[in-house]
């Protein structure tokens, strides 16, 4: 035997079967007569405007302003990607406000463009082109540099920020002060 409580009473009973509910057959028949009776509230639904209704005890627990999941996730799903959108919006923006990403043309980035136009081909599979003065935003042909490929590219990058530290360094070193 196992104890219950009476999910309408709140009665201590003994039963065999685990899942028992109820007491009694009236406490269950009184659930049953309420469920039949309890009040109704119409809503209208928020993503498809198409009306439902749902009882009051419903309503008190759950979310009621979907006439179903579908609807739910379907605005869910808007909500996080304006929010998404949101986020991302201020996101590659300098001081002044102005966009520090890639300019596009025709959905190609338009320094790429501009380094096919300069050499007369297509660019190759891997080829990178490299902004001399390392503005994004300057596609200035002489500005433009194709290097055969990303590791080339990087080493670039690397070397000017080798040549810069040596030269604050001997500044430092010139001006009697031990760099850090």
């Amino acid at each position: 035997m196992v104890i219950h409580v009476c999910a309408r009473c709140e009665v201590q009973f003994e039963h065999k079967n685990r899942r028992r509910r109820y007491c009694s057959r009236a406490c269950y028949a009184k659930v049953q007569r309420a469920r039949r009776t309890a009040k109704y509230l119409t809503f209208e639904c928020v993503a498809c405007g198409e009306t439902f209704e749902r009882t009051e005890a419903y309503a008190r627990k759950y979310n009621t302003r979907f006439c179903s999941q579908r609807c739910g996730n379907a605005v869910k799903a808007r909500e996080s990607a304006q929010q998404r959108a949101d986020k991302l919006r201020d996101h590659g923006r300098g001081p002044n406000g102005e966009c520090t990403w890639y300019r596009k043309v025709n959905g190609r980035h338009e320094h790429r463009v501009v380094a096919e136009q300069m050499i007369g081909r297509p660019l190759r599979r891997g080829e990178v082109v490299h902004h001399r003065d390392e503005d994004k935003r300057n596609n200035d042909p002489a500005n433009l540099e194709v290097l055969p490929s990303q590791s080339t590219h990087i080493r670039r990058h690397i070397a000017k920020w080798r040549n810069e530290r040596a030269a604050s360094e001997w500044e430092d070193y010139e001006c009697g002060r031990e760099s850090a």
